[in-house]
């Protein structure tokens, strides 16, 4: 069990980049937990405006909130590790940032772990959520597992099952994974304090799917797959980036179709053929 006389009195830090990363800080700043800093990529260009530097959500939270903040490109330097090391952490939380050297991970007292939003060891990688809806499945969930050298192969924690709706796209699932995620963040360092896990190396199993990040050509849509799979395309990359087609006028004139949104009819009346009616889209 952890050293101290208070639950909140633990030491903690956080290491996230997106908004998913913000609900959970937010949830530990809630329930008052001791966060000494917070660890979050270094400022981008804009897309549109190379001129202009882009702060990560993660660390306009932790500005707002007046938070220690570290940044690095290299998170092997000196620098870097010997201010990590100042701030002496008990935990560490790795929430949608990126794969950790053991110099990093290793400097936690107790245990360095990491929020995945997917039932691992199913959909390791950069883009569950993205690849459960476009797989078509019906169950995902969440996990905390200790963080290793290896990408999403830790053992595991702790995980929260929930099922899918057809009509939930990616927008709508980030976001309860996110809550849920935050949740279970506060219940995994709960149960490090009060040494009642046991970590469960991960076993393979029969719906085993990798989750790589997306490239453009996973969001192009084949008008020949099933409807079913066009619709789970649609909505897995919905509302952004968003799939798309190549629209054809004749063999000189092709514009790029972006879609957004579309209903799938599952069951037609008798005689009816089952379609998909793409409601919000536009020509790039």
């Amino acid at each position: 069990m952890l050293n101290v006389n208070n639950i909140d009195d633990g030491r903690i830090i956080f290491m996230g980049t997106s908004s998913f990363s913000v609900f959970s800080i937010e949830n530990l700043l809630k329930n008052n937990y001791n966060l000494v800093g917070v660890v979050t990529n270094t400022d981008r260009f804009s897309v549109r405006n190379k001129k202009l530097f882009v702060e990560s959500a993660v660390k306009k939270y932790a500005r707002l909130h007046a938070l220690p903040i570290l940044q690095s490109d290299d998170l092997k330097d000196s620098i870097f590790l010997e201010t990590l090391q100042k701030w002496h952490t008990e935990i560490i939380i790795i929430v949608a940032f990126r794969m950790l050297p053991k110099i990093v991970w290793n400097k936690s007292i107790y245990c360095s772990f990491n929020l995945h939003p997917s039932l691992l060891p199913s959909y390791r990688g950069a883009a569950p959520i993205h690849w459960v809806i476009m797989n078509g499945e019906t169950k995902t969930g969440i996990s905390t597992f200790k963080v290793n050298d290896k990408l999403d192969l830790g053992r595991m924690l702790l995980q929260k099952k929930i099922s899918l709706e057809m009509e939930e796209n990616n927008g709508y699932l980030f976001i309860r994974l996110s809550e849920i995620g935050a949740s279970l963040v506060i219940k995994t360092i709960n149960s490090i304090f009060y040494n009642c896990l046991a970590p469960k190396k991960q076993t393979a199993n029969f719906k085993f799917k990798m989750a790589p990040k997306l490239l453009r050509v996973d969001s192009k849509i084949n008008w020949k797959a099933s409807l079913k799979d066009i619709y789970n395309k649609i909505r897995g990359i919905s509302p952004l980036p968003g799939s798309w087609c190549i629209l054809e006028e004749n063999m000189f004139k092709k514009k790029e179709f972006k879609i957004y949104h579309a209903s799938y009819r599952f069951e037609g009346a008798p005689g009816e053929e089952n379609k998909i009616i793409v409601y919000d889209g536009v020509i790039a």
